[in-house]
């Protein structure tokens, strides 16, 4: 294992979504509670996401993790 990967963190908080994305703390919150962005792991108060979620999600093309079929009723 190289050590760049050895040091690479596997559960991003939320300055490293933002820092991946090049976004802003706050979009990635609002990202993630819109379905547009995997939801994340709650761990007590601080949320985490899988660093291999959100490259999946960014090579799948960003599309919405989940969607609201509510709305047409």
């Amino acid at each position: 294992m190289s050590r760049n990967a050895a040091e690479s963190p596997v559960l991003l908080d939320v300055h490293g979504v933002a820092a991946l994305l090049d976004v802003s703390p706050r979009s990635v919150f609002r990202l993630a509670d819109a379905g547009i962005l995997p939801p994340g792991t709650k761990l007590g108060a601080l949320r985490r996401w899988p660093k291999a979620d959100i490259l999946a999600w960014v090579q799948d093309g960003c599309r919405p993790v989940r969607t609201i079929a509510s709305r047409r009723a």
